[in-house]
Formats: structure tokens, sequence, C-alpha cells
């Protein structure tokens, strides 16, 4: 019986997440939820419509889908060749979106070419933090957008296996503590630390205006005060930084 496109792509997730979570879970809720996700980027942007729209680690296409509601053309580049496969076969009507196959180091386009780059709980997984840092910076326009979300690590949780870390532990140790919950550890080995600084750093140095959203969204959550202690700290669950080229 031939298997439907959904199916292959739990398959390829499954490959992908070497067991760190249900790959069913991961698909369907990735559907679900980035129409949300889209909007409140674009919210918090204030953003209504820009012309090129970039998803760097689009995985299966949802956000860069959701995305082309606020873009005149809205591409997804992912490294994995068979959720891009899925993408396009899924998409193939959608004329403003296109899926590229390329390494988020590499970035398949000009430089100063997109005017929003969007990148939600990826670069804890690319290969080289720094480059893909660079590649953004480079390809985005003058005045044009780079929005980043993901995992601070210098916090006491780790979302992908959901359960507690110390900030920045040894991968040895972090093994360690999987081996003996009974929880697989490979999955590891693939992810990058990343922490605030490091973002903001390369960003900088590449001449980009950096604002640091986390603050603003935690005021919202614990008030002023205990916000500002966990700024300064670095002591805060979710990275999200706006840098504007100037």
């Amino acid at each position: 019986m031939e298997k439907t496109i959904d199916q292959e792509a739990i398959e390829a997730m499954k490959e992908d997440n070497q067991g760190y979570c249900t790959p069913e879970y991961c698909y369907r809720d990735a559907k679900k939820t980035h129409e949300e996700v889209a909007k409140r980027i674009t919210n918090l942007l204030n953003i209504k419509k820009v012309d090129t729209c970039l998803d760097v680690g689009c995985g299966f296409g949802d956000l860069t889908i959701a995305m082309g509601k606020y873009a005149g053309m809205s591409y997804g580049v992912d490294c994995n060749e068979k959720f891009i496969d899925v993408c396009r076969r899924k998409n193939r009507r959608r004329r403003n979106l296109v899926f590229l196959n390329r390494p988020s180091e590499k970035l398949p386009f000009e430089r100063e070419s997109i005017n929003l780059i969007v990148s939600k709980t990826v670069l804890e997984h690319v290969d080289d933090v720094d480059k893909t840092l660079s590649e953004m910076a480079r390809v985005i326009t003058k005045r044009g957008i780079v929005y980043i979300e993901c995992p601070n690590y210098m916090w006491f949780w780790e979302g992908h296996y959901k359960v507690p870390m110390i900030p920045m532990m040894p991968k040895p140790l972090f093994k360690l503590y999987l081996k003996l919950i009974g929880r697989p550890t490979g999955f590891l080995d693939g992810i990058n630390y990343v922490t605030p600084n490091q973002i903001e750093k390369v960003l900088k140095s590449k001449g980009l205006l950096v604002v640091n959203l986390s603050d603003q969204i935690m005021r919202k959550r614990v008030g002023y005060v205990l916000s500002r202690i966990m700024m300064f700290t670095q002591l805060y669950p979710t990275i999200i930084i706006k840098g504007v080229k100037i």
C-alpha cells in the first residue's frame, strides 16, 4: 500500500529525532500551531506585509506556509532532503512558496535580498551557530529584520527532552542523567547550547542593531523587577531576538 505524504513525513521525523519525542506528536503539533506563531511574530515585529520572507530551518514548512500570508514570496530552507521533498509535494500549487534543500551555513540567496528572516527553534540544531547567524546577516536587506527564537541553555530546562537540567550542563554528565531516567542520548549530540550573548555578539559584529525581545515578554509574565534580574543573569527560558540591518 502506497504511503501518504503525511506518513512519509512522520517516518522522516522518526529518523531525525532519534527517539527524543513522538514523531506523530511533533509533526501534527507543528501543523496546528504555526499560524498562531506567524501571527505572534508579525504582531511582535509590527509587520503587515513584506516582499520576501525566509524561514531558516523550515522543517515540514508549516511556518513558511503561515508566513506566506504576510509575504509576497515565502522561502523555506532546510538541510534535510526528505523534509524539503515533503514540503514541495504538499505545496505544488502555492505560487508564493519556495522550498530549498540547503544548509543554513550557506544560504542560496544574494547579499541583501531578503526583507524578513525568521528562525524558530533552529539554532540549537545547526552545524555552526556563528556561520548561520553570519549568513542571515549577509542576505538580509538594509532595514530588514532577522527574528530569532530558540531555547536558552542558561535556563534550567531542556525543552526537547522535557527534563530539568543544570544551565550549560556538560554533555557527558547530561547523557549519564538521561540514561538514568531511561531516555535516549543520541539526539543530544546534535544540540548546540545557545546563549543570548552568543547570538547578540555575532549579529552586532555583522552590523545589525539588536533588540532582545525576551525582556518585553518576561515583563508581562513576571513583572519589571524580576524580569530585569532574569535578563541581567541571562536566566530565562526562551531567547527572542530582533536584529535590524543598519
